[in-house]
This record gives structure tokens, sequence and C-alpha cells, in this order.
């Protein structure tokens, strides 16, 4: 794995796809959201938000917020199953029971994930998936203790390094 290296906006906006007219939603990609629960309504709608400001052709949400709320705020988003060429999940779950289920649900899908927060404990507790989880930096200290690193403390303030044997990286 090569360092990590800083990219400027110049090189940002060169690899952004630009809509044309051949343009339509499943070529400029659906991305399903699964963020959000009863507790915290408001993470689907911040995921839903940040969604829709990366310029995708579609948004579907697949969460526990009422549709009619995320719909409401939001009145592009689709609020039903279906194709999605992305899925991010995982704010605001909470402690949903069926967390294992959802987190397999997406995996079975074999699209890129974003697997963020209580997603990533899910994740954490064995149910392993090929995605890329980009965590808080306090999520980081769970991450480390699942490896049992606890002797190679982490860095203030800086991420560890991924370790080969987590089955997919915790970053």
């Amino acid at each position: 794995m090569t360092a990590a290296q800083p990219i400027t906006v110049a090189e940002v906006a060169a690899w952004w796809p630009v809509p044309d007219a051949q343009s339509h939603k499943y070529t400029r990609g659906v991305v399903g959201i699964d963020a959000g629960s009863a507790s915290y309504p408001g993470a689907g709608l911040l995921a839903v938000a940040g969604a829709l400001g990366a310029g995708p052709g579609m948004v579907r949400y697949l969460g526990q917020v009422p549709s009619t709320v995320i719909v409401h705020r939001y009145p592009s988003v689709v609020a039903a199953p279906g194709q999605v060429q992305a899925m991010v999940l995982g704010s605001g779950w909470g402690e949903l029971p069926d967390a294992k289920e959802r987190l397999q649900r997406a995996v079975a899908l074999q699209v890129p994930l974003v697997i963020d927060a209580d997603a990533l404990g899910c994740y954490l507790k064995g149910c392993r998936a090929t995605a890329s989880s980009p965590p808080m930096l306090g999520n980081w200290h769970d991450c480390w203790v699942q490896i049992g690193s606890m002797s190679n403390p982490i860095p203030s303030g800086q991420p560890p390094k991924p370790h080969h044997s987590w089955g997919s990286p915790c970053y």
C-alpha cells in the first residue's frame, strides 16, 4: 500500500463526472442510503443531503426514518427498493435490532459500500464485507481494539494504518 498523497482541487475536478446530453439517472449513478432511525432521524436527512450534493443521478432512501420525512424535505429522493450502484449505511442506526441483516443485505448487492458509525460497529462484530468505511477518529479506537493493538497505542489525532488481516480495511 502506498502512502496517502494530498490531491488538488484541479485533480478532483478532472475526475468528477460531468453530465452530458446522453446522461441519465443510471449513467450518473444511483446511491442507496440506509441511515437514520426513529431515534436519529437527522442522520438520514444529512446522509441524503450529502448524497444529493455529490451529484448522483438518483438517491434512493432505504432507511428507517419515515419516507414522508425524507421526501418532504427532498422530493427528488425515491423512497423504495430498487437498483443502486453504491450504498451508504450506518449513520444514526443506533441499536437497530436488524443491523447485521441490513449490512448483510447491502453486502449482497455487490456494490461499493460506505460503512459509517453504527454499521461500522456491526462490521467489527463479525459481519465482514468488502467496503470502504471512513469512520470518524473516535471510531478508529474501536478498529484498533478489534485487532488487539492497544499495546501499540494510536498516535494522538491520527488514525492507525490499516492492518492486512482485517478482511477489508477499516478506513
